[in-house]
C-alpha cells in the first residue's frame, strides 16, 4: 500500500482515538452580547434570535449534495481505497468514462435536483429548525453554481429554517480524508490555497450578509492542521475578511481532531461566535461523555457549543447521544445526513431506494482510474434519472425509529 493510499486510512483510525474530555483551566472573560443585533447571535452560552428568544439549532445536514461523498450515494466504504470516495475522484471518473461535457451535465443535475424546497418542507415537517449546508470550495468559486446556494437560502426562508453555511472542503483540503476532498498538497502546505480560502469566505459573506435565513458561517469542517498556530492564523485571516463584509452573522469554529478538541482556543476569536463539535458513537468510545465536556467548555469560554454532526449508528445509540446532548444543554444538534442510499452499515433517517442500475454506476465512479465502465452514457443518464427520482421527498423511506431518536 502506498503512502498516499495509507493516509486516509490512518486518518479514519485516528478518529477513534479522541482527545481527552475537555476540562476548564483558563476561563475567558464573559462575552458582551449585542441585543440590537439583526441576526441570530451569541448571548453568552446561548444562541438567540433578533427578538432575544433562545434558539437551539436542531436539524439535519444536507450531506452528499454540494459536496459529494460516495458512501452517501450507496457505495460501501473500502478502507484501503477511501480516496476513491471523494468528489474529485468521482468527477475524474465521470470525465474519463464519458467526457467533460457529460461530467458537467451530471454535476449540474445533482445541483439542481438532489435537494429542493420539497426537502426543506419535509425537514420542517419533522420539527427541525435548521439545516447545515456542506459546500465544496468549487461551488463558491463558480458564480453559476453559487446561484444554487441562493436558491437554497430562499427556500429555507420560505420554510422557516435556519441555514449554517459550512465550508466542508477548503482549497487543497483541510484534512487527508475524502470528506475534505483533498488535493495532493493540502491547505496547510499551500499559501495559495490559504489565500483562496480567505477569498472564498469573503465571497460567501458578501453574498449572504443580508439573508435572513443564514444562521452562521462554519469556517472549516473537521480541520486537521499540523499545529495549532497555523490553524489559528488562518482562522484569524478568515474572520477578518468575513467581518469586512458582514459584521453581524455568527462565526462558527470547529475543534481539531475531527471537531472534538478545543484546547487550541485560549482567547476569544470573535465577539459573536460559537464552537462546533462532531460526535459519532460508532467511532468514539467516549462519545456519550463528551457532551458534558462541551458543556464545561461553554461555561469556561462563555460561548455556545453546537453539535454540527452526529448519527451513523443504530437508533438506540443515536437516541442515547441525543439525550446526552439535551442533558448538557448544548445549542442544538444536526443529524448526518438528511438522506442517503443505505450502504449496509447503519440505517439513516430518510432512505433513497436507488434503482438497480445505480449500483454499477457507483462502482464505476469509485473504481481506479483507467478501468472500463459497465455503463455507456445513455445508461448512466438513465441510472441518474432513477436515482434523482428516488431521492425526491415523496419517494423517500422514513426510518421511524431514527426519526423518534433524533426528535428535538
Amino acid at each position: 500500500m502506498t503512502r498516499a493510499s495509507l493516509a486516509p486510512l490512518l486518518s479514519l483510525l485516528l478518529l477513534a482515538c479522541g482527545p481527552p474530555i475537555y476540562t476548564c483551566t483558563d476561563p475567558l472573560p464573559r462575552q458582551v452580547p449585542d441585543p440590537s443585533s439583526p441576526r441570530l447571535h451569541q448571548d453568552g452560552q446561548r444562541l438567540v434570535a433578533p427578538d432575544g428568544s433562545e434558539v437551539h439549532l436542531d436539524g439535519v445536514n444536507l450531506g452528499g449534495w454540494l459536496m459529494w461523498e460516495a458512501w452517501i450515494w450507496g457505495r460501501t466504504l473500502q478502507l484501503t481505497h477511501l480516496d476513491r470516495q471523494s468528489e474529485s475522484h468521482m468527477l475524474l471518473r465521470l470525465t474519463e468514462l464519458y467526457g467533460a461535457q457529460a461530467a458537467a451535465t451530471f454535476q449540474g443535475r445533482i445541483d439542481a435536483e438532489l435537494v429542493t424546497q420539497a426537502d426543506l418542507a419535509a425537514i420542517a415537517d419533522l420539527g427541525m429548525v435548521a439545516v447545515r449546508l456542506p459546500l465544496n470550495h468549487t461551488v463558491v468559486e463558480d458564480p453559476a453554481r453559487l446561484v444554487v446556494v441562493d436558491r437554497l437560502l430562499d427556500a429555507a426562508e420560505a420554510e422557516g429554517l435556519w441555514v449554517v453555511l459550512d465550508l466542508h472542503a477548503a482549497p487543497g483540503g483541510q484534512a487527508n480524508l475524502f470528506t475534505a476532498d483533498p488535493d495532493p498538497v493540502l491547505l496547510w502546505d499551500d499559501t495559495d490555497a490559504q489565500d483562496q480560502t480567505v477569498a472564498d469566505w469573503r465571497t460567501l459573506a458578501a453574498r449572504s450578509a443580508d439573508h435572513p435565513a443564514v444562521a452562521g458561517y462554519d469556517l472549516l469542517n473537521e480541520p486537521q492542521p499540523p499545529d495549532d498556530a497555523v490553524y489559528l492564523d488562518l482562522l484569524g485571516r478568515i474572520i477578518a475578511a468575513v467581518r469586512e463584509e458582514d459584521p453581524d452573522t455568527l462565526i462558527i469554529v470547529e475543534g481539531t481532531s475531527y471537531a472534538r478538541d478545543f484546547r487550541p482556543f485560549t482567547t476569544r476569536l470573535d465577539e459573536n461566535m460559537a464552537y462546533e463539535a462532531h460526535l459519532y458513537t460508532a467511532l468514539d468510545g467516549a462519545a456519550l461523555q463528551r457532551p458534558d465536556g462541551f458543556s464545561e467548555l461553554a461555561r469556561c469560554h462563555d460561548t455556545p457549543v453546537w453539535l454540527g454532526e452526529y448519527g451513523e449508528d443504530q437508533p438506540d445509540q443515536v437516541g442515547d447521544l441525543r439525550q446526552a446532548i439535551a442533558g448538557a444543554n448544548l445549542a442544538g444538534a444536526a443529524f448526518w445526513p438528511w438522506k442517503k442510499v443505505l450502504d449496509g452499515r447503519y440505517p439513516g433517517l430518510e432512505e433513497i431506494q436507488a434503482p438497480a442500475d445505480w449500483d454499477p454506476l457507483m462502482e464505476d465512479l469509485t473504481a481506479k482510474t483507467g478501468k472500463a465502465g459497465h455503463l455507456d452514457w445513455t445508461q448512466a443518464q438513465a441510472a441518474l434519472d432513477g436515482f434523482l427520482a428516488a431521492a425526491e421527498p415523496q419517494a423517500l423511506h422514513l426510518d421511524a425509529e431514527m426519526a423518534a431518536a433524533i426528535e428535538p
